[in-house]
């Protein structure tokens, strides 16, 4: 790959982060909030029936509405883990930018300098990132004394996060 001057530094991948972070949060934060209604709207079409006159549940009742909150919460939780996987996964695999990237001018790419794949980014966004926090973040804190500013899932998956517009 190319010579150090041309990797991007510790600092710079953390700004666009932070940046996708951010992106992640809102997008999920609206998603969780549209899929929370119908939720809701479950819980309150099996509690109203099983109140008596006081408004107290039935044992019934609250078996099937804490049964139900358990399992919208568990595919609430299950879609935005699956939406934050995909936004990571093809942004990278396809462009070699999430957009946090894209802002800051970098750009993740394989030994040859291109995008790396989607089969590459499983590998670095999945499988890698997981191994590079399983330490306390020391995967990803790696980056600072590395020579080529490689991450654990950068070696992982043979990426190199370098500038917009290096060869």
């Amino acid at each position: 790959m190319a010579a150090a001057a041309q990797y991007s530094s510790f600092w710079t991948r953390l700004g666009a982060l932070v940046v996708d972070w951010v992106i992640v949060g809102v997008v999920g934060g609206l998603l969780g909030a549209i899929l929370a209604v119908p939720l809701v709207g479950a819980l309150a079409a099996i509690a109203i029936p099983g109140m008596d006159a006081s408004g107290d549940l039935s044992d019934e009742a609250a078996a099937a509405v804490a049964i139900t909150a358990a399992l919208g919460i568990l595919v609430i939780v299950g879609v935005l883990g699956l939406a934050n996987l995909l936004y990571f996964v093809l942004f990278t695999g396809i462009r070699g930018q999430t957009p946090g990237k894209m802002l800051v001018g970098i750009k993740v790419v394989d030994q040859e300098g291109r995008a790396p794949g989607i089969g590459r980014a499983i590998m670095r966004e999945i499988i890698g990132k997981f191994v590079s926090a399983l330490a306390i973040y020391i995967g990803y804190l790696w980056a600072l004394w590395d020579p080529q500013s490689q991450t654990w899932h950068d070696k992982i998956a043979g990426t190199y996060v370098v500038p917009v517009g290096t060869p």
